[in-house]
């Protein structure tokens, strides 16, 4: 598995809710994020750009816990292809980005359909799962 980035948005967050969030990670895409999914309570999110495989997870509650990603990418029989987990730690405003041109599991197969669960650390809390065709 290949190293992940991590980037801390400088500055403080006046409120904690998911809007305000919303600067937290890497630039969104020219047109939109192609998905964006919260964690139940809404303290952890993850984004996905599918053209370039851009997966961004950001802690956006000062909670003492972080979110963390598992991406699953399936073929045509529903073997796994690709299989990998991002965390996000440092605190609220912390940021694990992974993407196609980090090579290897980061890089997910056109047509492939891709599994998103997202939860809270300590435990595997507040989780939700998620699904999309990788079309570009």
């Amino acid at each position: 598995m290949t190293a992940t980035t991590v980037i801390a948005a400088a500055g403080m967050l006046g409120t904690t809710t998911p809007a305000s969030a919303a600067s937290l990670g890497v630039e969104p895409p020219s047109n939109g994020w192609d998905h964006t999914w919260y964690t139940t309570n809404s303290a952890g999110r993850v984004q996905v750009e599918e053209y370039g495989d851009l997966i961004n997870v950001c802690d956006v509650v000062a909670d003492g816990k972080y979110p963390q990603v598992h991406v699953l990418a399936f073929d045509s029989l529903g073997d796994i292809r690709r299989d990998f987990t991002l965390s996000a730690k440092g605190g609220s405003g912390a940021c694990a980005i992974s993407s196609a041109s980090q090579g290897g599991e980061h890089d997910l197969p056109e047509g492939s359909t891709i599994s998103v669960s997202i939860w809270l650390i300590s435990g595997k809390t507040n989780q939700t799962n998620h699904e999309y065709i990788n079309d570009n």
